[in-house]
C-alpha cells in the first residue's frame, strides 16, 4: 500500500513540474540566491531542486543562525513563522516563502552573480601565475584547485541552463539528507558552517579572488607539508605537480575538500 504522504508529496511534485518553466525557473534562481541549490536553473523541477527544497524547509525549521564557526547575520527559522511544520519536500508554499520576506531581506546575504562569469574564471585562473606564494608552487595549487572546484569561481551558463551564481559545494547530514551542514564557496571552496555568510564574509572570501587564493594557498601548506616527505615536496616545486595518476599510486596524499558541486 503506498503512503498518503509519498503520494500527496509526488502529486505536489507533478504540479510543480507542469507549471510553466520560467516560475520553476524563478523557484530555481531564487535557492541559489539564498544558497540552497547547488546548481541549475533550467526550469526543470527534478531530484536537486527538490533537495534545496528539503534543505530550507530544514532550516525554517530548525536553523538559529549558530555554527561552530560562527553566528550568521540571521536566523532562517524566523522567517517561518508556523508555516512550515515538517520536511514534505515539494511543496507550493515554498513558492511563496523564497520570493518573499527572505529575498526581500537585506539582512539575508545573498550568493553572488556574476554577469560575466567566463570571462572572470579566465582571470582569476590567470592570476594563479603571479600568486605570491613561496612555501606551495602553483602546480600544486592549481592542481588542488582543479579537483576542488574544477578551477572554476562562478557557474557558467549552458544552453537552457542560466546559472552564472558563485560556485557553492554543499555538505549535507547523512541521517535526515535534508539539513545542509557545511558550504564550500567559489574556486578555493572555502568551508563555512553557519548560514547565511556575513556580508564581510561575501567580500573577502568570494568578492576578493586574491584573498581566496591566497587563503587556500595558506591552507595547502598545512596539508601538503603533513602529506609530502620533504624531498618529493622539492621534486614537485622543480618540476611541477604529478600526473592524476602518481597521485593514485601513492606520490603524495591529497584529500580534497568533500563538498559536493
Amino acid at each position: 500500500m503506498k503512503s498518503p504522504t509519498k503520494s500527496r508529496s509526488k502529486r505536489i511534485a507533478t504540479k510543480i513540474s507542469k507549471g510553466s518553466r520560467e516560475d520553476v525557473a524563478n523557484l530555481q534562481r531564487d535557492l541559489r540566491r539564498l544558497g540552497y541549490l547547488q546548481s541549475g536553473i533550467d526550469g526543470h523541477f527534478g531530484k536537486v531542486t527538490e533537495s534545496a527544497v528539503r534543505a530550507l524547509q530544514y532550516d525554517l525549521l530548525h536553523n538559529s543562525g549558530r555554527g561552530p564557526d560562527g553566528v550568521a547575520p540571521v536566523s532562517v527559522s524566523t522567517y517561518n513563522r508556523s508555516r512550515v511544520t515538517a520536511i514534505t519536500g515539494p511543496s507550493m508554499s515554498i513558492l511563496r516563502f523564497v520570493s518573499g520576506k527572505m529575498i526581500e531581506d537585506e539582512a539575508f546575504t545573498k550568493i553572488p552573480c556574476s554577469p560575466k562569469p567566463r570571462e572572470e574564471n579566465a582571470a582569476i585562473v590567470a592570476s594563479l601565475s603571479a600568486l605570491d606564494t613561496v612555501e606551495v608552487p602553483v602546480p600544486f595549487l592549481v592542481a588542488i584547485l582543479q579537483q576542488e572546484s574544477g578551477l572554476r569561481h562562478y557557474r557558467e551558463p549552458s544552453p537552457g541552463n542560466a546559472d552564472a551564481f558563485l560556485l557553492v559545494g554543499l555538505d549535507r547530514k547523512r541521517l535526515s539528507g535534508s539539513a545542509i551542514t557545511s558550504r564550500g564557496y567559489g574556486i578555493g571552496q572555502h568551508t563555512l558552517f553557519h548560514h547565511p555568510p556575513s556580508q564581510k564574509e561575501v567580500n573577502t572570501l568570494m568578492l576578493d579572488h586574491r584573498r581566496t587564493l591566497g587563503r587556500r594557498s595558506q591552507s595547502c601548506v598545512r596539508s601538503s607539508t603533513s602529506t609530502l616527505s620533504a624531498d618529493r615536496l622539492a621534486l614537485v616545486r622543480r618540476t611541477g605537480w604529478p600526473s592524476k595518476g602518481a597521485v593514485r599510486s601513492g606520490f603524495a596524499v591529497w584529500v580534497p575538500r568533500t563538498h559536493c558541486i
